[in-house]
């Protein structure tokens, strides 16, 4: 049975849940552009798209474990 008081939820910790369902939207609605481009038989488009997500993933996961020592080029 759910118990709302049972576990303790901060504002910090809703916050990060949010973040990820923002994320998570904004990569869904991506993908369909991507898909609809590919599915309609636009290249030009559909290599837009997929350069849009490619570089978006790579500038977020690449500065999230930078080291220290590189800190000060971002």
């Amino acid at each position: 049975m759910f118990e709302p008081n049972a576990v303790n939820v901060t504002a910090r910790d809703l916050a990060a849940i949010e973040d990820g369902v923002w994320e998570t939207e904004h990569a869904v609605e991506q993908h369909r552009l991507l898909l609809e481009a590919i599915r309609l038989r636009q290249g030009a488009t559909a290599r837009e798209y997929m350069r849009n997500i490619i570089l978006s993933a790579a500038n977020r996961h690449l500065w999230e474990t930078l080291p220290e020592k590189y800190a000060d080029l971002v």
